[in-house]
Order: C-alpha cells, then sequence, then structure tokens
C-alpha cells in the first residue's frame, strides 16, 4: 500500500489489510481517512491508541460514533477530539460510520497549538467540539493535491491550514483564512451522495434538501463541483465500485446492485465507458496484485 510507513508513523501499528476498506490520504504530518465502503479494523480493535491527536468530523448525525451532547449550528459539523496514546474502540454497529478522520503529529498539533498564545493542548478523550464547515473545503483541496502528486510543499502547507483550523475551532477563536467560494448546501447534497451512493438518487430530492428549485440546485452544483449532479452521483458510484472490486469477494452483479446500478449490465457498459475495462477484468488485476502482494 501506498504511504503505509507514513500511515504507521502517524496512525499506530496498522496493516495494509486494516485500511481496505478506507480512502488515505497522507503527508508526514497529517492524514485524511475517509470510510469508504466499510470499517477501518484498526479503529475497531479493542483499546487502540494513536501516537498523533485524531479528529473526527461528522457530516451527518447517524453517522456519530459518541452520543453527541452539542447543537450545532448551520454551516458547522460535529467533531470530537482524541489525544495521542489514549486507549479508546469505536464501537461497530450494522453498517459502517462515514467521517472524516483527521490525525495530525503530535509535533505538528503541539507546535501549532502553542502559538495561540497556550501552553500545551489539554487532555482530549472524546472531546466534542464545533468545527465550521470551511473546513471540508481545505480537506477535500488536500485530497485532490495528493492524488495529483502535487508538490510536498503543497501538502504541508494544505496540512497546516487545517491544524490551525481545528485548533482555532477547539479554542473558539476567529480563523481568518475562508475559502473563496464554498457552499454550505452544495457540500450537503455531496456528502448525502456519499453517504447514500447506493440508493436511489434523484435530482429533486438533493434539490428540496437545499432549499433550492431544481434548476438552480443543478446550476449551482455544476459551478461548485465542475460536473452535472447525476455524473456526480456515477462518478461516486463507480469509486465505490472500484473499491468493491479491489478489496472484496463480492461478485460484479453483487457490486453493481450495492452501488445504486439497476442492472449489471447497465454497470458494466458504464464501467467500461468510464475506466477502459470492464469489472470482471478490473477485479482480475487486483485479485492477482492482492495474491502476489501476500505471497
Amino acid at each position: 500500500m501506498q504511504d503505509l510507513e507514513k500511515i504507521r508513523r502517524l496512525v499506530g501499528d496498522i496493516t495494509a489489510d486494516d485500511l481496505k476498506y478506507v480512502d488515505c490520504y497522507v503527508t508526514d504530518e497529517l492524514g485524511i481517512f475517509i470510510p469508504s465502503i466499510g470499517y477501518c479494523n484498526y479503529a475497531i480493535t479493542p483499546n487502540h491508541t494513536h501516537p498523533s491527536y485524531m479528529f473526527n468530523i461528522f457530516t451527518a448525525p447517524e453517522h456519530n460514533i459518541v452520543n453527541q451532547e452539542l447543537k450545532v449550528p448551520k454551516n458547522s459539523y460535529f467533531a470530537v477530539a482524541m489525544s495521542p496514546d489514549i486507549p479508546h474502540t469505536e464501537e461497530q454497529g450494522d453498517s459502517y460510520t462515514h467521517y472524516y478522520a483527521i490525525v495530525i503529529s503530535e509535533e505538528l498539533f503541539s507546535g501549532e497549538y502553542f502559538s495561540y498564545g497556550e501552553t500545551e493542548p489539554p487532555l482530549y478523550f472524546w472531546k466534542q467540539f464545533i468545527v465550521g464547515s470551511e473546513i471540508i473545503f481545505y480537506i477535500k483541496q488536500f485530497i485532490h493535491e495528493y492524488e495529483n502528486n502535487s508538490q510536498k510543499k503543497v501538502l504541508e502547507s494544505l496540512a497546516y491550514l487545517i491544524t490551525h483550523k481545528i485548533i482555532a475551532d477547539l479554542l473558539k477563536t476567529e480563523f481568518s483564512f475562508e475559502p473563496v467560494s464554498s457552499s454550505y448546501e452544495i457540500e450537503k447534497a455531496e456528502q448525502y451522495i456519499y453517504r447514500n451512493y447506493g440508493n436511489k438518487l434523484t435530482i429533486s430530492c438533493l434539490a428540496e434538501m437545499s432549499n433550492m428549485s431544481v434548476s438552480h440546485f443543478t446550476r449551482t452544483f455544476e459551478k461548485e463541483t465542475g460536473i452535472p449532479p447525476i455524473k456526480y452521483i456515477l462518478k461516486v458510484r463507480i469509486e465505490k465500485a472500484k473499491k468493491f472490486l479491489k478489496c472484496s469477494d463480492k461478485a460484479v452483479t453483487e457490486v453493481a446492485l450495492i452501488c445504486g446500478f439497476g442492472s449489471a449490465s447497465h454497470f458494466s457498459s458504464y464501467f467500461l465507458k468510464q475506466t477502459g475495462l470492464t469489472p470482471t477484468d478490473y477485479k482480475k488485476i487486483y485479485t492477482k496484485q492482492n495474491y502476489e502482494n501476500k505471497k
């Protein structure tokens, strides 16, 4: 797995198999982990620890892993903090929870915390706090730069921005680096798509959720994301299908249904169009790679 040693320095004694259902984006001092199609096996290990600070940001109440005690204002998200080396366990339910886990090295977090005129950070154990929605803009930018193999300095700069945003929200201090364009309503629709990609999704439902007309929602969504909502839904479904085909033993027909495609034939033709491979051929490639990696 790419960057596994960096991940281990941040997260602990974790394996590639622990992360097979998780999307991972890391630099030396900060990592972002998103459960994609299932649990992180390390997260549900009883009394595991991390050498770094961990902050989980939840975009929907039903995906919280603790009993939420705070009221979340509009344009904000519920989050929890965990200090290094604190034993904890994420409870495993009937379905996995979708959230952003941000892991920040102790050196980076403590050093930047000190710059706010504070001493060392307090001890956090599922410390609940509210984070402004603009942090998702920086997280998505970090992911974009990571996926496009940007220069290390770019990722480091974004790591510092994300760290300062979290510290500012923990200390309830004003954060001056606001993104130029970030629509909370469109972000909410995106997160709904990611959580419900296997269900029936309609533009009218997403527009109603965003308190917009269908035409206004469609224009705004494309302006914010670069693609129309229906193409965005299909993009997410293909992303999830690729993860299932790589990491699970599920048959192509089952993957098609799980990912919201009405039939295996529709799924196969669209998958071929987007990737240049049939789902079966794609699965064979990664099945072979996984086998060779285990030898």
